[in-house]
């Protein structure tokens, strides 16, 4: 698997994340929930979010990985 498509599986990952990141919020954002409800649910959309953000900054390094090479080999 080349560098660009490994990046485009973790893009796919951070949207499933991010789909479901919103679907949580607006759960939330309902209401209906008791205070430990609420607390529980508000920690998953941090962690779920945190994971996203992980996802989209892999991707990033995965399709930015042969920029560095060439810019130094463009210096020398």
């Amino acid at each position: 698997m080349r560098l660009e498509e490994l990046a485009r599986e973790y893009r796919t990952s951070a949207a499933v994340f991010a789909d479901r990141v919103d679907t949580l919020r607006r759960q939330l954002a309902a209401g209906g929930l008791g205070a430990m409800e609420q607390y529980r649910l508000y920690r998953r959309i941090e962690m779920l979010a945190g994971m996203q953000r992980e996802l989209r900054a892999t991707a990033r390094v995965l399709e930015r990985y042969y920029e560095g090479a060439d810019r130094h080999a463009r210096l020398q």
